[in-house]
């Protein structure tokens, strides 16, 4: 995948075999969920395609408008929630057989999302922003609220420019990212207790 295109490449005993290339302008993130379906938020929209041959067809399942450009994307494990970052510093967050919440949390471009499922079995998305921030969200509270008031902002002794992307360790209780200040920064959990001490 490059900004403009999409290609499905094969690896099988064989060799490597790659499928024609199908122009799509602007791409900004992309994501191919375990059920096959393909979700690619380009522009102001997010189109959902329920496999790759549908997306050959051009024929999209569902197209969503985002409250500014895309710049990142996540989708949770379980295909319900959807996340993406926007250009103007929003969270547009998504689920099946919900309308879309908009959550302006980064003073500027959210660089990065990633969904976590914690080991309390809640579910948790981080944002990265251009503004040197790391937002982490329960996602159960804020769907249910429709409040930004239980938030936590990690910055303190973290990046001095802004952050790129986030990565969560295999365990799921760490959170690590990097950022344009050339440093990757390992932060030390989740901060699930933080949400108990916030409730």
């Amino acid at each position: 995948m490059t900004n403009q295109e999409i290609a499905r490449i094969t690896i099988n005993n064989i060799g490597v075999t790659q499928s024609s290339k199908i122009p799509i302008s602007n791409i900004a993130s992309m994501a191919i969920t375990k059920s096959g379906k393909l979700y690619i938020a380009k522009d102001t929209k997010l189109v959902v395609y329920n496999n790759f041959e549908e997306l050959t067809l051009n024929n999209a399942a569902q197209t969503f408008n985002l409250p500014s450009r895309a710049i990142s994307m996540a989708v949770d494990p379980s295909e319900s929630l959807v996340a993406v970052g926007t250009y103007d510093g929003s969270i547009w967050l998504k689920q099946n057989g919900n309308s879309a919440l908009v959550l302006a949390l980064h003073k500027s471009s959210v660089n990065d999302v990633k969904f976590n499922k914690l080991n309390s079995g809640s579910l948790q998305l981080a944002s990265a922003g251009f503004d040197q921030t790391i937002k982490l969200i329960d996602v159960k509270q804020v769907l249910q609220t429709k409040s930004i008031e239980d938030i936590v902002t990690l910055n303190d002794g973290g990046h001095t420019k802004w952050i790129y992307q986030l990565w969560y360790s295999n365990d799921g209780e760490h959170l690590y990212s990097c950022g344009e200040d050339k440093k990757i920064i390992g932060w030390k959990k989740t901060m699930e207790g933080l949400y108990k001490v916030l409730k």
